[in-house]
């Protein structure tokens, strides 16, 4: 929005008084968080959408890589790809908690249970492993 369609907004009808004028502003600056917070929810859930797709891509591939010796290199690339998008969704999910903390909403568990980032991927051959997840992220970085 504008500052002019914000101005036209506040400004009222005529005889609007001061008490109704700042009672619109403070719905404006209400609406307006509410649409900040909604969309770093829609980046998280696209980005869930994706680390998800990722994941089952993965468990597809490490299946494959098992039987074949040359898809382990494949596999390890796309488990780093899949961890940088995992550590993306921390840095958003962050940055949410962060608006939210800024607005007074002390309570992050909702956003926690609402936007779970799966664990870090283990390429094959760190530990004996074969691109398992390490476990969920509770806590933002």
């Amino acid at each position: 929005m504008h500052r002019d369609e914000v101005d036209a907004r506040l400004a009222g009808g005529v005889g609007a008084g001061r008490g109704e004028r700042l009672s619109r502003l403070d719905r404006e600056i209400r609406r307006c968080q509410a649409e900040a917070l909604g969309r770093v929810g829609e980046a998280l859930d696209r980005l869930l959408d994706r680390l998800r797709a990722a994941d089952r891509r993965l468990d597809r591939l490490g299946e494959e890589a098992a039987a074949s010796p040359d898809g382990a290199g494949d596999l390890r690339q796309k488990i780093e790809a899949r961890n940088r998008l995992r550590d993306e969704m921390l840095r958003v999910r962050h940055h949410l908690i962060i608006q939210r903390e800024a607005l007074g909403l002390a309570r992050q568990d909702p956003v926690e249970q609402c936007y779970p980032v799966p664990g870090r991927r283990i390429p094959p051959g760190q530990a004996g492993e074969t691109g398992r997840v390490e476990g969920v992220e509770r806590r933002a970085p």
